[in-house]
C-alpha cells in the first residue's frame, strides 16, 4: 500500500467517524433536548494536549438565547466525539491551534472555524 492509499483510507475513516458522531449527537438532541437549535464549542490545544475549553460549550434556543440544560454526561461525551473526530489532525501539536465548532441542529451541520498557530522564521545572510 502506498502513501496515497493510506491517506485516502485515513480520510475515509475520519469521514465515517464524523458521520457516526453526527448521527448519534443529532438523535440524542432530538430525543432529549429539542429546544437546543445550536451549540457553540470552543477548543484549543498546544504542546500535545487538545481540549474543549472550560465553559466552552454554549447551547442556544430558537430565539438565540443561551440556555443551560441539566448536566448530562452522555451529551458531553457526544460533543467530545465531534470535537475528537472533526477538528484537524494534530492541531494540538507544538504551538497548537484553536477554534470554534458550530453545531446547527436543524440543518444537521457542523462548521469548524480553526486557527493553526505557527512559528515563523526569517533568515538573512550577511557578508563583510
Amino acid at each position: 500500500m502506498d502513501i496515497n492509499e493510506l491517506i485516502q483510507r485515513r480520510e475515509q475513516e475520519t469521514q465515517e467517524n464524523i458521520t457516526q458522531a453526527k448521527a448519534a449527537l443529532f438523535a440524542y438532541l432530538a430525543e432529549h433536548y429539542p429546544q437546543i437549535v445550536r451549540i457553540m464549542v470552543v477548543y484549543s490545544g498546544y504542546g500535545d494536549e487538545g481540549y474543549i475549553s472550560d465553559g466552552g460549550i454554549e447551547y442556544y434556543d430558537e430565539d438565540n438565547n443561551i440556555i443551560e440544560p441539566e448536566p448530562d454526561a452522555k451529551l458531553n461525551d457526544l460533543i467530545e466525539d465531534i470535537h475528537s473526530h472533526a477538528t484537524p489532525d494534530g492541531y494540538e501539536v507544538n504551538e497548537g491551534g484553536d477554534g470554534e465548532i458550530e453545531i446547527k441542529v436543524a440543518e444537521q451541520q457542523i462548521i469548524i472555524n480553526h486557527n493553526q498557530n505557527q512559528l515563523s522564521q526569517r533568515s538573512e545572510t550577511y557578508e563583510y
